[in-house]
């Protein structure tokens, strides 16, 4: 049964070559969301191939394969050592669907699917980012809140954690480990760097632009008329992220080629810079264009401007420039830059 689920979920239409069963028949949908936002938010190796639990209960029960319980995130929140994952574990990064490169990998399999995306924003917007919010302290709903803070947490389990630090200090030696601390506050500073940088990410909310969204998205791109916004819009090629009713970062981007997303502008609110959402914006590209079927995405950016720096840290790399020698439209050196798509 998992085995035909598994093929069904790689499949491009979602159906068994098989059984021609459709993946969202064989599963609890809500199970699967969870733990998927579960992989993402501690952005945990194993979710790359191994260490998932499943399990399926008797028929008269339910006929439904569950995601759970979740179990092995030793390596995760930051605490993995690889300089191939390095990238995948930064707060900023969407960690399932960019970064694996596994292709038969079921988290960024399910992915590929529009209903199961649509679980996902779902949950996002009714269980996840509230979490996030009780968990950063930014929310506090008395007695009806259900969750701690990531410090009340800590203040619950330190006794027992540092005992297991005296018990088992040779687990701190695996070469998979980050080399993070050699104390229980230590180990907690780093997960609580990974969490609390993550979740503050995770609160914004990324998405395709609207029609609608035109005033507020004009205030940080003045080089676009309203009519080529809505086409852009039509066609898919805006992005914004907001903060609560703000637009406070874009992306828009065009086909080089017809074929390759080429970034012409991303830009940040002032007050809002330092703050990764220009990471997110163009992790949210990566993963449109990788939907869309795109193997590279590509940008451009002025030899003499730090922008350079920021999409390499992405790895996108340098594949040439260009002068333009016309009287009144000098500039410095223009790089090109492309970077490839692992989820393609």
């Amino acid at each position: 049964m998992f085995s035909d689920f598994h093929k069904a979920a790689l499949a491009k239409d979602g159906y068994s070559p098989d059984t021609g069963k459709y993946y969202a028949d064989f599963i609890d949908m809500e199970s699967f969301a969870l733990k998927w936002w579960m992989e993402e938010f501690s952005k945990n190796y194993d979710a790359y191939a191994s260490s998932q639990f499943y399990y399926k209960d008797v028929d008269s029960v339910s006929d439904k394969i569950f995601a759970g319980p979740v179990w092995d995130y030793d390596l995760s929140l930051g605490n993995m050592y690889a300089d191939n994952f390095v990238y995948g574990t930064m707060p900023d990064r969407d960690y399932v669907v960019t970064h694996s490169t596994k292709q038969d990998n079921l988290y960024r399999a399910l992915y590929q699917h529009e209903d199961f995306r649509e679980q996902l924003t779902q949950m996002y917007r009714e269980r996840v980012r509230p979490a996030i919010a009780e968990m950063l302290g930014l929310t506090d709903d008395g007695e009806n809140q259900v969750l701690q803070t990531f410090d009340g947490y800590l203040d619950a389990m330190d006794a027992s954690a540092q005992m297991n630090f005296t018990r088992w200090p040779e687990s701190l030696v695996s070469g998979y480990y980050k080399k993070s601390g050699q104390t229980h506050a230590q180990e907690a500073c780093l997960s609580g760097q990974c969490m609390v940088g993550g979740g503050k990410l995770m609160v914004l909310d990324i998405r395709l632009a609207e029609a609608s969204d035109w005033e507020r998205y004009a205030c940080l791109d003045t080089h676009i008329s309203q009519e080529t916004f809505l086409r852009k819009v039509e066609a898919q090629e805006c992005i914004v992220a907001l903060t609560g009713n703000r637009v406070c970062g874009v992306l828009r981007y065009g086909m080089f080629w017809d074929e390759i997303p080429f970034i012409y502008h991303l830009y940040v609110a002032e007050d809002m810079r330092r703050k990764k959402v220009g990471s997110q914006l163009l992790c949210a590209l990566m993963i449109h264009a990788g939907l869309r079927g795109c193997e590279l995405i590509m940008t451009s950016t002025q030899a003499d401007e730090e922008a350079q720096h920021f999409y390499r840290s992405f790895g996108f790399k340098d594949a040439g420039g260009f002068l333009i020698p016309i009287p009144g439209h000098e500039q410095p050196l223009e790089l090109v830059m492309v970077k490839p798509l692992a989820f393609a």
